[in-house]
Order: C-alpha cells, then sequence, then structure tokens
C-alpha cells in the first residue's frame, strides 16, 4: 500500500493538467455516452477502447472536474498496479524487494505519466501484470491441477481485457509466454531434459510446426506490416532500435545500469522467479525495439517486470552487505542493517530520481517539466475571441479537432496531414469516422474549402504549422494569403485566420 499511497501523493499536483487530443477522444465520446448511450463524437462513433469511455462517463457523474473525472480510471488502475507489484514482490521475495520494487514503479516518470493521462495504458498493464501473477502460480511446480486450470482461465481473461485497450497485448502474450517457460524450464531443468531426451524427434516436429503456425498466422494476418507501420508524427524513430533503452537511461539513470546486476543476483539467489522477470522484460523490450511504432506508453506494461528484479537485485545486495559488515565489524552488531538502508536511501536521495520525486512532491515544477505532454496548448483563454468568430463562420477548419470540439463545441475540416491516412479512404477529404467530418492537408484542399464557404474560421495551433506531419508551409501560406489573421492571446499558442470568400482576390 505504500507504493500506491506514494503515487497519489505524488500525482496530486499534475492530474489537473490541460486536456490532450487523446485524453479528448474519451472525454468526448463519453459525453455522447451520457447523452445516447452510444460513443458519439459529434457525427462519428469512437469505439476504440470502449470499456475505458464507458469507465470516463461513469466516474463523470461523481466527479466535480471534468478532466479530473475522466482522468481517473486509470489514475486508480496506477495505484492497483503499484500495490499488486509491490505486493506479489513481497509474498516472492521479502519486504524489501517489494518496498523498492512498488517505490521504484511509483516514481517512474512513465507511470506518473500515465496515470494522470485520460487513456487506457495504466488499466492494460494492470491487466497483464495480473495475467502475469497467475501464469506465474500456475506453472509453479506445487500447483495443483485444479488451481492451475484456474489461474489460467484468470489470465485469459485478463488478457482479453488488455487486449481490448490496446493491440501490442499480442507482443506481451508472446513475451510472458517466453518468460514463465524459461522460469519453468530452470525450475524443471532435470526432468526436461530427461524427457526431451525420451522425445526428440515429437519435440522437434512440435518445435517446427508452432514456428510454421506462427510464420502462418503473421502472414495470413498482415501482422509484419501491421508491425511495421507507424503514424506520421513517429515515424522519425520507426528505425531507432535504441529508442526503449535511450528512454530508460534517460528517466531511470541510476538504477538502469543496475539492472544486468540486479538480474544477476536475482537469477542466482530466486532461478525461476528471476529468469522469469529476466526473458520476458527483455522480450518485450526487444519486441518493441524493432517494431515501427515507438513511445514509452506502448511498453509501459514490461516497466512492473524491471523494477521487481531491481527490487530483488537490491535486496539481494543489502543481504550480502548487511552480512560483510556485521562479520568484518561485529561491534557494529545490529546497527549494520541501519547504516545499509541508509547508504542506500542518501545514494536515492542523491540520484536524478531521488531529485525529481522530491520536487514532485512539493509541486515545485510545472506541467511541462513534469510531463511527457505537459507542454499542450491550450485555447481557455482565446475562447472569448474565439466564439463570436465560431458563431459567424459557416465552416470551422481546425489542426485538432478534439479542442475545436472542446472549446468552441464545431468544427468542420481537420487540417492536419497525421489524421488524414485514418479516414476512410486514407486521402484528402476522407472522413475521419470517429467525428464523421473530413481531413485534409494540402494547399489545394484548403482552397477549395474556402472557396465553397462564404466565412471560414482556421485555427491552428502554432507547434502544427509549417511541418510535414501537421500543417505543411504550402498550405500555411494559402491561408495567410486569402485570409486576414485575428488578434488572440500569445499564451493560448495558436493562429486564427478569419476568411471571407472573395475578400481577397486583389492579392
Amino acid at each position: 500500500m505504500f507504493a500506491a499511497l506514494a503515487l497519489a501523493i505524488l500525482t496530486r499536483s499534475v492530474i489537473h493538467h490541460p486536456p490532450t487530443y487523446d485524453e479528448l477522444l474519451h472525454i468526448l465520446a463519453a459525453r455522447g455516452v451520457a447523452a445516447s448511450g452510444r460513443p458519439a463524437i459529434a457525427d462519428g462513433i469512437y469505439d476504440r477502447a470502449e470499456l475505458y469511455t464507458r469507465a470516463v462517463a461513469f466516474a463523470g457523474r461523481f466527479a466535480s472536474d471534468e478532466l479530473v473525472g475522466a482522468r481517473e480510471p486509470a489514475w486508480l488502475a496506477a495505484l492497483l498496479l503499484t500495490a499488486l507489484v509491490s505486493a506479489w514482490t513481497v509474498r516472492k521475495a521479502g519486504l524489501l524487494a517489494g518496498f523498492v520494487a512498488g517505490g521504484l514503479l511509483a516514481v517512474n516518470p512513465w507511470t506518473i505519466d500515465l496515470a494522470v493521462f485520460a487513456r487506457f495504458y495504466t488499466l492494460q498493464a494492470l491487466a497483464i501484470f495480473t495475467a502475469f501473477a497467475c501464469l506465474y502460480e500456475a506453472a509453479g511446480i506445487a500447483t495443483r491441477r485444479g488451481a492451475a486450470a484456474a489461474y489460467v482461465a484468470v489470465a485469459a481473461v485478463a488478457l482479453a481485457f488488455a487486449l481490448h485497450f490496446q493491440i501490442t497485448t499480442i507482443i506481451a502474450v508472446g513475451a510472458l509466454g517466453a518468460g514463465i517457460a524459461a522460469g519453468v524450464a530452470v525450475e524443471r531443468a532435470d526432468s526436461l531434459s530427461r524427457a526431451i531426451r525420451r522425445n526428440r524427434v515429437p519435440v522437434m516436429i512440435a518445435c517446427i510446426g508452432a514456428l510454421a503456425g506462427a510464420i502462418l498466422v503473421l502472414f495470413r494476418f498482415d501482422m509484419l506490416q501491421t508491425f511495421r507501420e507507424t503514424s506520421p508524427w513517429s515515424a522519425a524513430a520507426a528505425n531507432r532500435l535504441t529508442y526503449y533503452n535511450n528512454a530508460l537511461a534517460k528517466d531511470m539513470p541510476l538504477f538502469w545500469p543496475l539492472v544486468p546486476f540486479a538480474a544477476l543476483g536475482a537469477c542466482v539467489v530466486r532461478p525461476r522467479m528471476g529468469w522469469t522477470l529476466v526473458v520476458a522484460a527483455a522480450t518485450a523490450f526487444s519486441i518493441h525495439s524493432l517494431a515501427a511504432a515507438k513511445a514509452t506508453r506502448y511498453a509501459y506494461y514490461a516497466l512492473p517486470f524491471l523494477c521487481i528484479l531491481l527490487g530483488c537485485g537490491l535486496s539481494v545486495g543489502f543481504s550480502f552487505l548487511n552480512e560483510s559488515l556485521a562479520s568484518r565489524w561485529p561491534r557494529i552488531g545490529r546497527a549494520a542493517p541501519v547504516l545499509v538502508l541508509a547508504a542506500f536511501g542518501l545514494s536515492f536521495a542523491a540520484s536524478q530520481e531521488g531529485y525529481r520525486a522530491a520536487r514532485l512532491l512539493l509541486a515545485a515544477d510545472p506541467y511541462s517539466k513534469v510531463l511527457s505532454y505537459g507542454d499542450e496548448t491550450t485555447w481557455s483563454g482565446a475562447r472569448p475571441m474565439l466564439a463570436p468568430l465560431a458563431a459567424r463562420a459557416d465552416a470551422i477548419v481546425t489542426s485538432n479537432a478534439m479542442k475545436a470540439l472542446y472549446y468552441l463545441g464545431r468544427y468542420d475540416y481537420e487540417l492536419n496531414a497525421s489524421i488524414v491516412p485514418e479516414t476512410d479512404t486514407h486521402a484528402e477529404f476522407g472522413t475521419d469516422e470517429r467525428t464523421g467530418r473530413q481531413a485534409i492537408s494540402t494547399a489545394s484542399s484548403l482552397a477549395k474549402v474556402l472557396a465553397a464557404h462564404a466565412r471560414t474560421l482556421i485555427v491552428a495551433e502554432n507547434e502544427k504549422l509549417g511541418i510535414g506531419y501537421g500543417v505543411p508551409s504550402n498550405t500555411v501560406a494559402i491561408a495567410e494569403t486569402a485570409c486576414d489573421r485575428a488578434e488572440v492571446p500569445a499564451a493560448a499558442r495558436i493562429t486564427v485566420w478569419s476568411c471571407t470568400r472573395g475578400s481577397r482576390d486583389e492579392r
């Protein structure tokens, strides 16, 4: 419970951050659920991870702040995950290991990010860790068949739940399978070796059949193509094989280099547990590193494995140092554990992880420094100027459809090159099925929209302007040539154009 309490305290100051595009998908769809029972946004339906949307709608009945209410399901899932990781590790490796594992997970920037993010990643991680714990118990040498079957059934339900939220659960299934198999192989090495020697041909046939089946599934369902697909905004990281290594080194500068030593200690002292965690974590991060789509949230479910390894490894190190001090300086006696714990505590306090946690505890840093998405633009300050312009406009064109709906209540075209490939036609003027509205990106498309409407309002976030996967430079030039800029507060970080058909033809 300490880990969950720590996370609750650490996130209290950042849960009120401005909404992001992805969060607004669920928030606006939740409004649709509340109004009609369907996850409707404008004229479309957003049914991805619908269970999360319905959880947001349910939480909204009791929340005084819509944004905070939308984040509560993810926040509660993060608290449960840290508590479960800590409790499971205590049961398997002792109090110190569980304390460290839960604490490291709670203070990690990935957890902080996702705990206050109205999206489904913490629920996916909770479901996957639940499946992991069940499968680990089911594979134990002393587990009875009936109990093992029950554990497997719970794990299957948990994984189905996780798959509902995110397709990357398929990778997680492979990682869990590899990890559990490695642990079983270590625990039953002698009996497995004898069985393989007695049944070499059937084992070989089974391995070849499994490999052929996996290849068939990959090609039959175009999974390799999906594996190498990515959105335009993340294309730059598609072939960056060191993406997750760099992210972990940046966010865990003290602990990430210790993982190999922690893994060694865990594998020596608790072979089955150590090898299960090592193989599961290594498999997950390796496959995600090869995948084209990369973001820390995609691999977040594997972070608990690293935290447990570190907890086990540091527990082993604590025991070794404690015994060494006591044997070398007998006078220290009972003070040895206190001295070792003090050394560990001071090391953490002096580390970047400790410093970051302390500043977060004191609410000393702005959202932009604490959260990876904390520098999100907010249109709140510009709404008084935008509202009358929107009321007079025949069409609203925006680079961020979700914010236009949230702050203005309407939009007609999304001007964003990243959205066009996600429409029904994957081309200009294709319909975004989430909202039922069209998406454009090119200069000629914008010119057609301006020609088709007497009054057009264009609202574009500055960070999207002149960007190939946002609003390309030649498209911006059309707005500059055909329209007049409207004054809005600089803090909103948006550019607004008011366009009247034919008013600037002389240009």
